[in-house]
């Protein structure tokens, strides 16, 4: 006979050596994948990826937890890629995923033909930590002893890989590495000393990270060896005080060099005679990290391109952005009368840690090109009145630092440049954009009866500052145009209607925008009651929800109450000190959105959404009000609140799960609610108490989801839940189209038998009924008490409705042709009830009305129950 499916049973997988916990639940039509599949994500080749797995037709990720060689191995296999050679890959270095993480702590011993799967996600893993794999191609191989180069520009140079039991793994840069070790792996690879030069030795990881074994180090090479192999090597298999971050790398002399060693380049500037600072070494060309660079470095650089060494700026910190690839020099030491860079003192090629927002430039004096010395200019504004401040010496345009810089300068600035000088504002932190090349001014400290610039006192040299490009000053003149604005009007830019918006406000006849910093619901009302709306309701938004603006920022730490104020510029207590005193980025520019009966508005107030789950039944929870999506804050949130959320969605409430910390992937934009305590019978969330979030104390790291399922029974089903077989277990009944439990008040073994009967067990005999929840606890309890007849053929004819836990006894293994099962046996006050299909016995007592368990272990009668 066939028994109905079982609807939900718990049980444990074995994952390559690894027990995780797995649950087995009727999933939704439509499955996406096949059972068990394994796919790679985002890798610039098929053979490489983020590791995805298949479980109930829903693509999940690994975690990097242990991930290692063996389980790449089996990866790789199954996805009919070489086994050999297959590299782990952590730390979601293909970028974190979103859903759910499928898989964690595995432990294969690579020789597992496929990958199954389990789908319940740890408790203990984040999508940063999601694992890859590197595979190669069927075919693939390499002896023992073969070397390549991965990761340069060209054929001739990159990370050193060496081939050991059939797979590439790299070498340790231990205090041993140097140019002979790299001229042998060229000699290997056919790269041998030319004319222009030998093998270059190049410091660990310059070339990038290796993945899986690290296989050699302390190699002692003459450098006239054919091969790595034929060198002295102290250590093999060095992994455990190494990392892939010492990973050593070659240049090796190429035959038909581009460029000769020690050339040098200026790359990134805005005119020939300044720019990042670029060297070139066996036709790799690489930048020069700027410890120790200075004035006398720069004077020979500028001195080898041809251009006046007197005057020449060093540029640190990357000021003409950073560069990619190698990073060749450091630490150069020059006299100032060297011929070229490459007579300089220096700790040796590549052979340092630097990054390339260390990289080094220069701005050499060139009269051909030059601006007039001292004078000024804006850039990067919608209008010519605004922009970042540049101001040239030394025939170079510059920008200027913003630190002491504020509206007495800023109006010398617009004086200088014949406009309006009074009411100009000054503007920190590169609103227009930062600048290249060298900053030349800092501190600048203007009385304001200056008529150039250049002329207000700075402290030390020109080209001397200790800040960035992300702080250069910029400035907003006075325009004498056709009036565009008075100030302190405000507007709102960017929204779906007039109702909503990035806010601006009004200044020297042009918009800027206004800090988030302590933007909150007070300052809302206010700019929503000056437009003309209704105050109540108002949303504060922040992090440019609306997007970013341009120019200027006039306005920061509002403190608005409107109740006392009626237009924003009244909520400072004085505007013309606030306007451009900020420290903040168009990345926080504030919005809002008011009240409004919006016709064009896309949804509801109320309305649910879910997002970035892999099914339709699952999500981050995002809520509409007026107008606009936003997320909710995990605080409080639990399983009340998904039932409420599933239940609005038109979805069944049964093992409706909370998700917190953004599993689904954060959200943007808004973060509407926080505290959500629902009690679950609530038809809509915001039914449900909730608040708003305070300033800061929330992220979008935090964003809550749900899992939700569909509707699956309709009322009346029975079911047996949580038993070790499918024949026994608690019993569930549908109503309103969700499982519950029932009180076990009354019930007994007729109602246990019709239960029996309806689930298609024989006629029902020798059914038991187990009461106090034998099976463990269930969902909620739907009725009371249950009583049934003998003749009642399902249990939704009994006077009330069912459940408790039922056991049916299943029929003995031994007697295999026997039609009948075995009853239970009394003995004194306890039961014999056969449980387990190997024919052992389990003992119940019934003494009290209690259902407990006499004996857990086999035993070989049942008179061994008795007392």
């Amino acid at each position: 006979m066939q028994h109905p499916p079982r609807l939900l049973v718990v049980a444990t997988v074995l994952f390559c050596g690894a027990m995780l916990p797995s649950l087995e639940a009727q999933r939704p039509h439509g499955r996406v994948c096949a059972e068990g599949s394994v796919r790679l994500v985002n890798g610039t080749t098929p053979r490489e990826g983020r590791v995805e797995v298949c479980q109930d037709g829903v693509w999940g990720t690994v975690c990097d937890d242990n991930w290692g060689p063996p389980d790449a191995r089996v990866v790789c296999r199954q996805l009919g890629f070489a086994a050999d050679g297959a590299r782990a890959a952590f730390g979601g270095i293909f970028s974190p995923g979103v859903g759910s993480i499928h898989l964690d702590d595995v432990a294969c011993n690579g020789d597992e033909g496929a990958s199954p799967t389990v789908p319940a996600p740890p408790l203990n893993c984040r999508h940063f930590e999601d694992a890859g794999v590197f595979c190669e191609e069927v075919g693939f191989s390499c002896n023992d002893g073969d070397v390549r180069l991965v990761g340069g520009d060209n054929q001739y140079g990159g990370r050193v890989e060496y081939c050991f039991g059939n797979s590439f793994g790299t070498i340790c840069d231990d205090t041993t590495w140097d140019d002979n070790d790299a001229q042998v792996v060229c000699n290997q690879l056919g790269f041998t000393p030319t004319p222009s030069g030998r093998a270059i030795s190049i410091a660990g990881g310059n070339f990038g990270r290796g993945s899986g074994e690290i296989h050699l180090a302390g190699l002692d090479c003459t450098g006239d060896e054919p091969s790595l192999s034929n060198c002295t090597i102290a250590l093999t298999f060095f992994s455990i005080f190494c990392s892939h971050s010492f990973d050593v790398g070659v240049l090796c002399p190429p035959p038909n060099a581009t460029c000769t060693n020690g050339d040098i380049r200026l790359v990134n500037g805005r005119i020939g005679s300044e720019g990042r600072v670029e060297v070139c070494y066996n036709d790799h060309w690489g930048t020069v990290c700027h410890d120790g660079w200075g004035p006398l470095e720069a004077q020979v650089v500028c001195r080898e391109l041809n251009y006046p060494s007197e005057g020449a700026i060093p540029i640190t910190f990357s000021d003409f952005g950073g560069g990619d690839g190698l990073i060749l020099l450091a630490n150069v030491n020059c006299s100032g009368t060297e011929a070229n860079l490459a007579e300089c003192p220096h700790v040796g090629i590549a052979q340092f840690f630097c990054s390339h927002d260390e990289d080094s430039g220069v701005v050499c004096p060139d009269e051909e090109n030059a601006c007039e010395s001292g004078a000024v200019r804006l850039v990067g504004g919608e209008t010519f009145n605004e922009g970042r401040l540049e101001v040239c010496f030394l025939g170079h345009w510059g920008t200027v630092c913003d630190d002491e810089f504020d509206n007495v300068d800023a109006a010398v600035v617009c004086g200088q440049l014949g406009l309006q000088s009074e009411g100009a504002i000054a503007l920190p932190l590169a609103l227009y954009g930062g600048g290249v090349g060298v900053i030349f001014l800092d501190d600048v400290d203007c009385l304001g009866n200056e008529t150039r610039l250049e002329d207000c006192f700075y402290p030390g040299e020109i080209g001397e500052s200790n800040c960035l490009h992300v702080e250069d000053a910029s400035i907003l003149c006075p325009s004498n145009e056709t009036k565009v604005c008075d100030n302190g009007d405000v507007r709102l830019v960017g929204g779906s209607g007039n109702y909503s918006g990035r806010v601006e406000v009004c200044f020297n006849n042009a918009w800027g925008t206004v800090c988030d910093d302590d933007w909150d619901t007070g300052d809302a009302e206010v700019v929503c009651k000056q437009l003309g709306f209704d105050p109540m309701g108002s949303l504060a938004l922040r992090n440019a929800f609306f997007g970013q603006g341009t120019g200027a920022i006039f306005l920061d730490d509002a403190n608005c109450s409107p109740q006392n104020h009626s237009t924003l510029i009244e909520c400072f207590a004085s505007i013309d000190a606030s306007v451009g005193d900020h420290d903040c980025q168009h990345r926080e520019d504030a919005s809002v959105v008011c009240s409004s009966d919006c016709e064009d508005c896309n949804c509801t107030n109320g309305d649910l959404r879910l997002r970035g789950g892999a099914t339709e039944l699952e999500g981050r929870v995002e809520v509409c009000i007026n107008g606009v999506w936003g997320t909710i804050c995990r605080n409080f949130w639990d399983g009340p609140d998904a039932a409420v959320v599933c239940k609005q969605l038109g979805l069944a409430q049964t093992d409706a799960a909370a998700v917190t910390d953004g599993r689904f992937g954060a959200g943007t934009g808004v973060i509407l609610w926080n505290n959500f305590l629902c009690r679950g019978t609530e038809e809509a969330l915001l039914e449900c108490y909730h608040e708003r979030p305070q300033n800061g104390t929330c992220s979008h790291l935090q964003d809550v989801g749900v899992r939700c399922s569909r509707f699956v029974c309709n009322n009346g089903d029975i079911r047996l839940a949580d038993g070790p077989y499918d024949s026994d277990g608690r019993l569930e009944i549908c109503f309103d189209q969700r499982y519950g439990a029932i009180c076990d008040n009354g019930f007994g073994s007729t109602e246990a038998a019709i239960a029996c009967r309806q689930l298609g067990y024989n006629d029902g005999q020798g059914a038991i009924a187990l009461p106090n929840g034998f099976f463990g606890f269930g969902p909620p309890i739907t009725t009371s008490r249950v009583s049934c007849t003998a003749r009642s053929q399902h249990s939704q004819n009994a006077s009330t409705t069912p459940t408790v836990s039922v056991s049916p006894p299943k029929l003995c293994p031994s007697c295999a042709n026997q039609a009948t099962p075995v009853a239970p046996m009394e003995i004194s006050d306890w039961l014999a009830v056969l449980i387990h299909t190997k024919g052992e016995w389990r003992c119940v007592s019934t003494a009290t009305g209690a259902a407990s368990v006499r004996s857990v272990g086999p035993i070989s009668t049942p008179s061994q129950c008795a007392p």
